[in-house]
């Protein structure tokens, strides 16, 4: 695939989630291939995050002094929901090469307490449920 089909799958997300955000920080969960750089946001201002799927938040960072096995490793949807509530995430944005993830499926779980906000055929942008008013 060359880079600049990469470039406008990208940025077609990348502008559903400013719409999405409305102009305001977010922060993201990426889920994908390894191309997070396109959700930044044009001034940088939106923290990007790849969460563990076992283990805490901070096992996302190498640490020389501990080594508790790769922290993407399992696939543990609970673990993985704990992450993403401890790390504050405001949308889970899944690319192409994620669509068929186990985390999608997880996210696609009614229970998951996230709702699908974009759709398109190479992305999908969750964000969390509003509990019933």
């Amino acid at each position: 695939m060359q880079y600049g089909t990469h470039r406008d799958r990208g940025e077609r997300a990348a502008q559903a989630l400013a719409d999405l955000a409305n102009a305001a920080p977010v922060t993201v969960a990426y889920v994908g291939g390894n191309r997070p750089y396109f959700y930044y946001g044009d001034h940088l201002q939106n923290r990007v995050e790849i969460v563990p799927t076992q283990g805490s938040p901070e096992d996302r960072f190498y640490d020389f002094g501990r080594w508790n096995g790769d922290p993407y490793d399992k696939k543990r949807a609970r673990i993985w929901r704990r992450n993403l509530a401890a790390l504050a995430i405001d949308f889970v944005l899944v690319e192409d090469r994620g669509l068929e993830s186990w985390q999608a499926s997880w996210l696609r779980d009614a229970s998951s307490g996230w709702r699908l906000a974009v759709a398109d055929r190479s992305f999908e942008i969750w964000t969390r449920q509003r509990p019933p008013s």
